[in-house]
């Protein structure tokens, strides 16, 4: 798989193999849900010890793609969990009404069994005992990284295609704006060109839309480092302000919560964070009901000095729904590109 197939043949072969894995996700999870497994037994899928073992010596950025794989996962389970809970009458309301019931329920099953199949690797990962090692497959989770460094040099040709890729963002709507900067860069300006040029309002090619907050700066680096850094706190502060910035139907925002802290990366281990979020997943998927005490039996049955129980009710859970919350990840993703 993954090759462009040559022939008719080639391409009917492909697709029998996809179908065939389809199936095997079908069959794996209703196995899964049709055998419940107790706490202990899914304290035994979940070796503790063994998650301790493995990533002890873990930085920012194994963790950061741990992280987004199973964020992954409980987003699919989220969107299950869904698509299980609406109704034919549900979808009547919204304004569909093409399907009849029973093609209205057999495609909400096939839309299960792909979200399903889209996290198999991950839950056949987590009960091999194994989904902590970072695999050839998880660099697709640092897809696109490059476009998140906080700060990075850029020159004409990088301003151009951020322009141009701002422009799909709302950033550069206006085609006369377009042809007037063209005409300023092609060295041929008339005095009416330079006059509409000042006129075009500040902020002209930032993005408008989306989640991406960037501006371009002028840094003169003859400047001594103290006053050079704090200048560029005074700019970052202004330039948040700016008019551009402060539309409320724009959440801008989002990227800005999750204020991931150095401590952080400590808490991650010594509260067992990625056991948990298995814990969670695999607990999920087979419909097993673990209680905040089987979550402390088993993530901290080594500690006998505090309540495990409420170790995971006040500080495990708030961890782990930082982690998982609005734009954490993405920060994270930014302060492990920015120590690279």
């Amino acid at each position: 798989m993954g090759e462009i197939p040559s022939s008719e043949e080639e391409f009917k072969a492909q697709m029998r193999e996809i179908e065939n894995k389809i199936n095997s996700s079908k069959d794996f999870f209703s196995t899964l849900n049709e055998n419940k497994l107790t706490p202990q037994g899914i304290a035994e899928i979940i070796d503790v010890k063994k998650y301790d073992e493995l990533t002890k010596d873990f930085e920012p950025i194994q963790y950061l793609v741990s992280f987004e794989r199973r964020s992954e996962v409980f987003y699919a389970l989220e969107y299950i969990d869904e698509l299980k809970a609406e109704t034919y009458e549900d979808y009547i309301d919204s304004g569909s009404d093409f399907l009849s019931v029973e093609e209205y329920e057999s495609e909400k099953k096939e839309k299960i069994y792909s979200e399903l199949f889209d996290i198999s690797g991950t839950i056949t990962r987590i009960m091999e005992g194994d989904n902590i090692s970072i695999r050839h497959e998880d660099l697709q989770y640092s897809l696109g990284w490059q476009r998140q460094m906080p700060v990075k040099l850029i020159d004409m040709k990088h301003i151009t295609f951020e322009n141009r890729l701002n422009g799909h963002l709302g950033g550069m709507e206006n085609e006369a704006n377009n042809k007037l900067i063209c005409e300023i860069i092609s060295g041929n300006p008339t005095g009416a060109d330079i006059k509409a040029l000042r006129e075009i309002r500040d902020g002209y090619g930032w993005p408008r839309y989306g989640l991406n907050q960037r501006v371009w700066a002028e840094v003169d680096l003859n400047t001594p480092d103290d006053i050079l850094f704090d200048s560029f706190k005074k700019f970052v502060t202004e330039a948040r302000g700016l008019s551009v910035f402060q539309d409320d139907s724009i959440p801008y925002s989002s990227f800005s919560d999750g204020v991931v802290k150095s401590s952080h990366i400590n808490k991650w281990y010594s509260l067992r964070l990625l056991a948990y979020f298995d814990l969670k997943i695999i607990s999920t998927v087979t419909n097993t009901k673990l209680t905040m005490k089987n979550y402390g039996d088993i993530l901290f049955y080594d500690d006998y000095d505090v309540d495990t129980t409420e170790k995971v009710r006040k500080t495990v859970i708030p961890m782990a729904n930082e982690v998982m919350g609005s734009g954490y990840l993405n920060n994270l993703l930014k302060k492990v590109l920015s120590e690279i």
